[in-house]
């Protein structure tokens, strides 16, 4: 039952049917599924079985927080208008921004905040490789490059 339960999770399903192949329909209860699963798939449904009840609900201007269930209705984003989402969730409380579901990353746009993101990463990835070509002396610091040579 725990492989289904995962299986099931995998598809985006928060209802845990009979898997008997005659075509019974039954599900099990909330008390039922706590006797087999254990907390993380439990939460996991849970959050599953929110997501869809909030669909149903069809709530105006409702906005989740990308990093735990939390749900609340802000006004819809105007043009220069506030877009983060503060999440008041006990242990969440993060700020989060609703265009592109990442932490705030206010005053600047979505697209800044990427290309800062992405300048971030090209740097890392070059200071790794001038780390690969520098040897540098233990006692004094003093930088050699390295000279590679290759046999044929």
């Amino acid at each position: 039952m725990k492989r289904y339960a995962e299986a099931q999770i995998g598809l985006g399903k928060h209802e845990l049917a009979c898997p008997a192949m005659d075509g019974c329909s039954a599900t099990f209860s909330h008390k039922q599924r706590q006797k087999f699963l254990d907390d993380g798939l439990t939460k996991a449904i849970d959050r599953l079985e929110t997501e869809a009840v909030l669909n149903i609900a069809n709530v105006a201007d409702l906005t989740t927080c990308p990093f735990c269930p939390y749900a609340a209705e802000y006004p819809e984003i105007v043009k220069g208008g506030d877009t983060d989402f503060y999440c008041q969730r006990p242990g969440c409380l993060e700020v989060s921004c609703r265009l592109c579901k990442r932490v705030s990353h206010q005053p600047k746009t979505c697209q800044g905040a990427t290309k800062d993101k992405g300048k971030s990463a090209r740097k890392n990835i070059e200071e790794a490789m001038s780390d690969a070509m520098i040897r540098k002396c233990n006692k004094c610091t003093y930088a050699s490059y390295r000279v590679k040579i290759f046999r044929l």
